[in-house]
């Protein structure tokens, strides 16, 4: 009898039923009359047998004849994309579980099923090949996402990664063109990597809004200082100039004295780079930018 098999199916099973709502005390007229009979069925030979001399063989035929019951009708209730009775999956698996306990064959307080993990178990061997199963999945899902350009799917294994696994003491590590390793570390530790790591994020996303913003404000700068005619660009500092000619260009300082020619060159450069910026304005307002 596949007792592993049938008890990771009902934990499974009652597992999808918790998280999705479904109350314990469904009503019992919903399920299929058949597999709670076969139930009470089972239960009653299997306490027949065990009176019979202690019939252990019969008693365990019987118990095998409930999970191939359970089995079917799991079966059945899936294949008509219906739930089944989580009540029924419980009571089922919570009293085999008890039979074997009684056999001897588990050990432990689990309520169902068999044991995992303890400190007789390499949890490292036990689980490794699991998590190989998972990390290859993921990175073909990678793969085909790359391929076909999913970025969902890509924020989703992405997840897995970064937030899933590391809360299980899980960690995946991908590295370009090479497959992905994974390994088994405190949980303690991947938890604290994973903060280290949000904070050298959020501080390279900050470099990078302070960068933008400096930018802007250049580009902002830049847009105000072009929207100035050259023709006014001196008027604007009368304690440097104070008077003009027709184009606006100065001529004398503030204290009344004619600019040397060395001044009025280097105020002529100013003068024409700044007509530049302003025909280009008047350029992009011509385009409509």
């Amino acid at each position: 009898m596949e007792n592993r098999s049938i008890f990771q199916l009902l934990k499974d099973q009652t597992e999808v039923l918790t998280t999705s709502g479904q109350p314990a005390g469904t009503l019992f007229f919903r399920l299929r009359v058949s597999v709670w009979f076969s139930f009470y069925d089972r239960k009653s030979a299997v306490h027949q047998a065990l009176c019979d001399n202690v019939d252990t063989r019969t008693a365990v035929e019987e118990m095998r004849v409930l999970v191939s019951h359970s089995n079917s009708y799991i079966a059945g209730r899936k294949s008509s994309k219906l739930r089944p009775n989580r009540l029924l999956l419980e009571s089922i698996a919570t009293y085999l579980t008890n039979m074997l306990k009684i056999f001897g064959a588990i050990a432990g307080s689990d309520p169902i099923g068999f044991p995992v993990g303890g400190q007789t178990v390499d949890l490292e061997s036990t689980v490794m090949p699991y998590l190989a199963v998972l990390s290859d999945f993921r990175e073909n899902v990678r793969k085909i996402a790359r391929e076909q350009k999913v970025t969902p799917l890509l924020q989703l294994c992405d997840v897995i990664r970064d937030d899933t696994l590391p809360e299980l003491g899980v960690r995946l590590e991908d590295h370009e063109g090479q497959p992905t390793v994974v390994k088994l570390v405190d949980k303690e530790t991947l938890l604290k990597e994973k903060e280290e790591k949000k904070k050298m994020e959020e501080e390279k996303k900050r470099k990078k809004e302070e960068a933008a913003r400096k930018k802007q404000e250049q580009e902002m700068a830049k847009l105000a200082k072009m929207k100035i005619p050259p023709c006014e660009m001196f008027r604007s500092e009368p304690d440097k100039y104070s008077r003009f000619d027709e184009t606006g260009f100065p001529t004398h300082d503030a204290e009344g004295k004619e600019l040397s020619k060395g001044q009025a060159k280097k105020l002529r450069k100013l003068y024409e780079a700044q007509e530049k910026l302003h025909n280009e304005y008047l350029q992009m307002n011509q385009n409509g930018n």
